[in-house]
């Protein structure tokens, strides 16, 4: 919902703590200390409260969003879809997708017409693996956007026209007069429950201040704002309705503003005695656990019985169900969504929704996600905008730790915002997937997933890889296998390649491949561990990509290299690890074929030049 009126709305209807929010207004944390979160700013408070109207019972929640407002219409659809299906689970047989679950979406003009998400969302509304039985949309139409007036933020005479694009019909109502409103509301929840779509009120209203506590807007809407503040207030307008129509005293009408008045002077009062309460999981979240808790299993057993394996495999042609994905990881952590790419790139059009949600809503709201992102990578001659999932932004959203950690630590160190991996078997894909159900917390986990392997017989792995008592593993050493001279450390797919050439140059005696399965969170204990056999022997140690230098994992495995050579015994010499790769670039990969395969083969010859 925007900004305007979202903390009135907390307080008045959605039954948030007054006391906690004049504690965080006066710079107070609204999360426990020393749980590694770091809260978000006071427009970005939720509430999920139980409303009670007579004998009926209406659970509401107000998800938390980022300033980007309308990224948040996809995850509450998401939500919303996975509660449904959770509710009719356990309903009688005729209800249906949306009788138990509505989502209402608020959204302020500017917006609503402005963010390219609205028209996407949309899109997806009466889809039939994305619908969730129809949304209401109350558009707050202030005619002003921070301080861009209406004239200069779109093309359509009304706010509400993206709507033509599903047919969403329109109530426009003037917000003066609430009980317009309300009649206007009714008829939209009637709407959307007999047709199941969606529906678009515009309410036509204004923004008596500023947008916020430093905008003076009569600076520059100085018209706009000097007939805004001419007019009297809606609450008072109505006020003085009631009062004359004998609905409502002024004695009363007094008494209540004086009551509601005390009540928050009384909150106010009892700030310097608050302290925001502990994590607490509900419902379908109770066995689910906070990442950073002693309790926390990060590295569970993942393997399965060959029977079972099987059994999967036979199961694994038949075509599920689909769900909006982020949205559903929200509400309900037995579920395992995943998002895949049809290019890793292709993920960058919602980078809005990875850098606000996917990679920081533990931080900032507590809110854990157990979303996949499948994202293909890899230079495979497709050119600029095929070959990369720019892994290298994923690692930078990331809070992994640079120095190696103490044992007390280890635990901790992993305990980082997001996974980020690059699998080269079937049987670590597999355990990475187990993992994250398996596990008594959620994470995020992006996978780059190269294309190539599907197809390469090589990269396969057997039911014992997969067996009980299997696991994923950070990190592969392969060959090294005598007086080891170089060790080549990469990433991905890139490794068939170097291992094909290890065994045509009959090097596997003199050279070993160690494959950072996980780079966030860093496997400092694990390389340390694979790289102890080969340090007194040999003489070169080199980082391999087929990502350009300013690209790929380079920019975060560099710094860590360096932590965890230095926590070797080395006596005294420093091992220094060595760039090969393509060199900087402003794009990922060439989009000519003869060049691609000239830089792939410069790539293999300085893998082992000086052999």
């Amino acid at each position: 919902m925007p900004h305007r009126g979202r903390l009135s709305l907390l307080t008045d209807l959605l039954q948030f703590n007054p006391t906690a929010l004049f504690h965080k207004i006066k710079g107070g944390n609204e999360v426990p200390e020393g749980i590694g979160a770091t809260g978000d700013v006071i427009s970005h408070l939720a509430s999920s409260p139980s409303l009670k109207y007579g004998e009926k019972e209406v659970k509401v929640s107000l998800l938390q969003n980022p300033s980007h407002l309308e990224a948040v219409n996809p995850v509450a659809l998401g939500k919303t879809r996975a509660k449904q299906y959770s509710m009719i689970r356990d309903s009688s047989p005729d209800c249906a997708l949306g009788d138990r679950v509505m989502c209402v979406q608020l959204h302020g003009d500017a917006a609503f017409t402005g963010q390219g998400v609205v028209m996407e969302t949309l899109g997806l509304s009466n889809l039939p693996h994305y619908t969730t039985g129809g949304s209401i949309h109350i558009v707050v139409n202030n005619n002003i956007g921070y301080t861009t007036p209406a004239s200069g933020a779109r093309s359509s005479f009304y706010c509400s026209d993206i709507g033509k694009m599903v047919n969403a019909p329109v109530l426009h109502v003037n917000g003066d007069y609430p009980e317009d409103v309300a009649r206007a509301v009714n008829i939209a929840f009637a709407y959307r429950n007999f047709f199941r779509k969606d529906i678009i009120i515009d309410l036509m209203c204004y923004r008596q201040w500023g947008h916020n506590e430093l905008d003076e807007p009569s600076y520059t809407s100085p018209k706009m704002y000097k007939l805004i503040r001419s007019r009297p207030s809606v609450p008072k307008m109505f006020e003085e309705k009631l009062i004359s129509e004998g609905t409502l005293s002024a004695e009363d009408a007094k008494s209540q503003r004086g009551a509601y008045k005390s009540h928050l002077e009384s909150c106010l009062q009892a700030v310097d005695s608050y302290s925001p309460p502990p994590v607490q999981h509900s419902k379908q979240w109770k066995s689910v656990t906070w990442p950073a808790s002693t309790q926390a299993n990060g590295n569970p057993e993942t393997g399965v019985e060959s029977m079972t394996l099987t059994k999967v495999g036979i199961a694994s042609v038949e075509v599920p169900e689909n769900f909006f994905e982020y949205g559903v990881s929200w509400e309900r952590p037995d579920i395992l969504p995943i998002w895949e790419a049809q290019f890793g790139d292709f993920f960058n059009g919602s980078q809005v929704i990875i850098d606000t949600f996917i990679s920081s809503s533990e931080t900032k709201w507590m809110k854990q996600s157990g979303l996949v992102m499948l994202l293909p990578h890899g230079l495979d001659g497709a050119g600029p905008e095929h070959s990369s999932s720019r892994i290298e932004r994923m690692l930078q959203l990331t809070n992994d730790r640079y120095d190696f950690p103490q044992e007390g630590d280890a635990a901790q160190a992993r305990n980082v915002n997001m996974h980020v991996t690059y699998p080269t078997t079937p049987a670590q894909y597999f355990h990475l997937l187990r993992r994250q159900m398996m596990r008594n917390y959620r994470k995020p986990l992006i996978v780059a997933a190269p294309k190539g392997l599907l197809r390469l017989p090589a990269a396969s792995s057997s039911l014992d890889d997969m067996k009980p008592g299997t696991r994923f593993q950070p990190v592969l050493s392969t060959f090294g296998e005598g007086q080891v001279e170089r060790v080549i450390l990469l990433s991905g797919k890139l490794y068939y390649d170097l291992a094909k050439e290890v065994t045509t140059r009959g090097l596997a005696d003199r050279v070993a491949l160690i494959r950072l399965e996980e780079l966030c969170p860093f496997p400092f204990f694990e390389l340390a561990d694979a790289l102890r056999p080969f340090v007194a022997t040999a003489t070169d140690f080199i980082w391999i990509q087929e990502e350009p230098r300013n690209q790929g994992a380079w920019g975060h495995v560099s710094e860590r290299l360096r932590a965890v050579f230095a926590s070797l015994e080395l006596g005294g010499k420093v091992k220094r690890v060595k760039y090969r790769g393509r060199p900087e670039s402003a794009v990922p990969a060439t989009g000519v074929a003869r060049w691609h395969a000239a830089e792939h083969a410069g790539l293999l010859r300085g893998a082992f030049e000086g052999l």
